[in-house]
């Protein structure tokens, strides 16, 4: 009986056994079914996800041809917008660009002549100090102009110099004295004076500008009525406005009477005292005749042939400029001219090559769809062939593990050929995935 149970146990154990082989290999049948079905399934989930690139690809190709081709017709339209509209935005570059042109070559000018006028005054000046002191040459003309300004000083009234009187006694005459002093010691004539304030640019003064010139006279305080009055004396034709020749008519009358034209010393005839006295306006130093001594008259007779100096400079060099700025315009409209006729010329022999250019530009046209349809077949068989190479790499190389050196390897599977680094077309056709 014991023998009995010890085979029966024998044998139970045995089909044990049996049923746990069986459901081993029962288990590992569905697990490799259960590992094929999941490959499967990234396998096509894959594809999907291959398909759904090529899908969005194909898409973003198709957008970018759209919007090529829209480009194409944008810019094919812009060509072929009305020509009086283009001709007229180039013709109002063109004016801009000739404008600035002119502005900066003027500011260039006034800049170059600024400094020129004042080296022309100085040297002036510096000359006429130097032949003062050489009183060989210079004794003769100082006593001439000494004598004559003691005269006109110290003589007293007479009938047959009642037009020096009057004008002498004219408030008009005082206001433009300090007007011309103000206007030289910035280094400006009077016939700068209706360009400088004229603001609605008529080339006439109104009396409102006229009077916002007074206003600007700090050593000298008019009443309205005064103001009118000067006016009224300077408007000489009665019309409402001081013209330039009306100034310069009255500036020239001042000039032999009042005093040497440049020259802060002025004569007339003081309306606070009504004493003939001699004024220098930039100073305001003022010496009346009963108090005038023969050595400071020399010293203003001196001063007085400097300042004249100084003024015929400056005249000099106005007219040195006006006829330098003739020769610079005359350049740039000859410079004008001479580009016109370039771009004449230029447009007729334009047109005599246009059949040349239309047929080269036909032929860049050509050559250019040539290339880019050369371009996009080799595209498009590159990618032929790296999407047939893909399956055929997949099958070719495995990943294996080495359990002695505990790192993984890649094989070749028709080769048997090992190694260690990743191929490189396996990286190249699957960068993402290391298997």
């Amino acid at each position: 009986r014991s023998w009995k149970a010890l085979y029966a146990e024998q044998r139970a154990r045995e089909r044990e056994e049996l049923n746990a082989r069986k459901n081993q290999l029962f288990l590992k049948e569905l697990n490799e079914d259960i590992e094929a079905e999941l490959e499967a399934e990234r396998k096509r989930l894959e594809d999907e996800r291959l398909a759904e690139e090529e899908r969005k690809r194909e898409e973003r190709a198709a957008l970018k041809r759209q919007k090529m081709y829209w480009n194409r017709q944008r810019l094919k339209a812009n060509r072929q917008m009305d020509a009086r509209y283009i001709h007229a935005i180039q013709e109002d570059e063109r004016l801009k660009l000739a404008t600035a042109k002119r502005t900066k070559m003027k500011d260039d000018f006034d800049e170059k002549w600024k400094h020129k006028e004042v080296e022309m005054v100085l040297q002036a000046r510096t000359k006429r100090e130097a032949w003062l002191l050489d009183k060989e040459t210079s004794a003769g003309r100082v006593k001439k102009e000494f004598l004559e300004l003691r005269r006109r000083l110290r003589q007293p009234p007479r009938l047959e110099e009642k037009e020096r009187e009057r004008q002498i006694n004219l408030l008009s005459n005082i206001v433009l004295i300090y007007i011309e002093a103000m206007l030289f010691k910035n280094g400006q004539l009077l016939e700068m004076l209706v360009t400088t304030f004229d603001e609605d640019g008529n080339g006439y003064l109104s009396h409102d500008e006229f009077k916002d010139i007074l206003s600007q006279l700090d050593d000298i305080e008019l009443t309205n009525e005064q103001q009118r009055d000067v006016i009224r004396e300077l408007d000489e034709d009665d019309d409402g406005m001081v013209s330039l020749a009306e100034l310069e008519r009255q500036t020239e009358m001042i000039s032999k009477i009042c005093g040497t034209p440049g020259s802060p010393w002025k004569l007339y005839v003081d309306p606070a005292q009504d004493v003939t006295c001699l004024h220098n306006i930039w100073t305001g130093e003022k010496i009346f005749d009963f108090r005038m001594t023969d050595q400071k008259l020399r010293e203003i007779t001196k001063e007085n042939l400097v300042f004249e100096a100084e003024y015929d400079a400056r005249i000099q060099a106005h007219k040195d400029r006006d006829a330098d700025w003739d020769a610079v315009v005359r350049n740039f409209s000859a410079t004008i001219m001479q580009r016109m006729y370039r771009f004449w010329a230029g447009n007729k022999r334009m047109e005599e090559m246009r059949w040349k250019i239309v047929m080269h530009q036909k032929e860049k046209e050509r050559q250019s769809e040539q290339a880019a349809s050369i371009l996009l077949q080799a595209f498009w068989r590159g990618r032929t062939e790296r999407l047939e190479m893909r399956s055929w790499i997949a099958q070719i190389y495995c990943k294996r593990w080495d359990d002695r050196r505990q790192k993984a390897f890649y094989e070749n599977v028709y080769t048997y050929e090992k190694t260690w680094n990743r191929p490189y077309i396996h990286a190249r056709l699957f960068p993402e995935k290391d298997w």
